[in-house]
């Protein structure tokens, strides 16, 4: 169970996210529609839970690191029919902004193949994320997770160039 300290880190964030976040919404949608304009499809997720972990953030040696993203069902299950189709997402696009010590991202995952892009929103507290910023430091990429909340399955999208998602003063 958390503690009182926990709960009131979590509401600090919080307080310094929202302001934030529904323009990084609205910008993964309005990506969208460019993408859609150049006839690709374009699916939009919008994360119910966002988590930066690192190795020190886990427990066992095969726990998920990287950007975790909880997505609702109807969402995850075009994912998972994007990315079971022909092709590979194996390129992205990163808008990076930063606004009060929180990094928020949209990643465009390209399948130009199948001509399908997913994005991929998310953010963290750079204060907090010290573990996750070190793991990623370390294996010199990073692995962005989408997931319902059930965990049935999980798609990894590992970044060979980790630094569209990291601080700027990290570049």
């Amino acid at each position: 169970m958390g503690s009182i300290d926990d709960a009131d880190r979590a509401d600090a964030v919080a307080s310094r996210v929202q302001p934030v976040w529904d323009r990084v919404i609205e910008d993964a949608g309005a990506t969208a529609e460019a993408y859609r304009e150049d006839d690709w499809d374009a699916i939009v997720c919008h994360p119910g839970d966002v988590t930066a972990v690192g190795d020190a953030d886990v427990e066992r040696a095969d726990a998920r690191t990287g950007i975790d993203v909880l997505v609702p069902d109807d969402e995850f299950e075009r994912v998972a029919a994007a990315v079971e189709g022909t092709g590979e997402f194996d390129e992205v696009e990163v808008f990076r902004a930063e606004e009060n010590g929180i990094v928020f991202v949209v990643a465009a995952l390209e399948n130009a193949t199948a001509e399908t892009a997913i994005l991929v929103p998310a953010y963290y507290d750079v204060r907090n994320a010290e573990n996750f910023l070190s793991t990623v430091a370390r294996e010199g990429e990073l692995r962005l997770h989408v997931r319902p909340l059930d965990c049935r399955r999980v798609f990894t999208f590992a970044q060979d160039d980790p630094s569209p998602f990291l601080p700027a003063d990290a570049d």
